[in-house]
């Protein structure tokens, strides 16, 4: 009379507990599964179809290329600016010298102030070039480094060895990508 496939008295006790609360609250039970297992389809399909860890680094790389561009594209509008103040300090300072024996001293004070005002503008200008310059620089200096990584990833993929680069590329970019 001895049973070999006996159960745990309070582990059936807890599943007829468990299969009895699920049943009264099936309104709120079945659509959490569903939920859930819908989540988790969502989950695999991203997973098997989203971009592999090279596709992101590429991704990340192309990004930061276009951040890199567009400052080195405004380095020429800030040496275009500098010229200008500096051509129009140079105007109204020629203008202030003609007429430096003029009785109207507002007249020459308002020239000599924005004569002033061109320069510390065109000064203005002429260090926001440089620090450009500067910083496309150093960003192309990462960009190299990050090209490297992808391209050891790459050579790494093709002799079948694991290589996660998106970390890496992400981190070396991480100042141009954050800060623009």
């Amino acid at each position: 009379m001895c049973s070999s496939n006996r159960s745990d008295p309070d582990l059936v006790a807890w599943l007829r507990y468990l299969d009895r609360w699920t049943w009264q609250n099936r309104a709120v039970v079945v659509p959490i599964a569903l939920a859930g297992l819908a989540a988790a389809a969502v989950g695999l399909v991203a997973h098997f179809f989203g971009p592999t860890d090279l596709e992101r680094a590429e991704s990340d790389l192309r990004k930061a290329g276009a951040v890199v561009n567009a400052i080195e594209a405004e380095a020429p509008r800030q040496l275009k600016d500098w010229r200008e103040h500096r051509q129009e300090a140079a105007h109204y300072r020629k203008l202030a010298d003609e007429n430096k024996d003029s009785s109207d001293v507002e007249f020459l004070e308002w020239h000599l102030a924005t004569a002033r005002g061109h320069s510390r503008l065109a000064g203005a200008a002429s260090d926001r070039r440089d620090h450009l310059l500067r910083l496309a620089a150093e960003y192309r200096r990462l960009l190299a480094e990050a090209q490297c990584e992808i391209l050891e990833a790459k050579e790494a993929r093709e002799r079948g060895m694991p290589y996660e680069v998106a970390p890496r590329v992400r981190e070396l970019l991480k100042p141009i990508l954050t800060n623009h």
